[in-house]
């Protein structure tokens, strides 16, 4: 989980996502801009953040339906576990 408020990101150059089709990622917004933002309590933040969740959702279920199309569910549900609870993210 990002913690997109934890001082951290204030110099984070990175955006919330590489590879993301966000318009925040698309765009190059960085962390350290979206930490600013959410510091002003500026509503770009949260429209920017909500966009990349929308995109990350919708990636993530386009994801599961091709691999239960494809019948691998059991190895992407796997994969996403492995991926998601053993790395640490600041």
């Amino acid at each position: 989980t990002l913690k997109l408020k934890n001082k951290a990101c204030a110099i984070d150059p990175r955006v919330i996502e590489e590879g993301c089709s966000c318009p925040a990622c698309k765009r190059g917004v960085s962390r350290s801009r979206l930490y600013a933002l959410l510091k002003t309590n500026n509503v770009l933040a949260v429209q920017l953040i909500s966009q990349h969740n929308v995109a990350y959702m919708m990636k993530l279920v386009g994801d599961m339906r091709d691999s239960i199309i494809d019948q691998s569910f059991p190895d992407f549900v796997r994969t996403f576990v492995t991926t998601q609870y053993t790395t640490a993210e600041s």
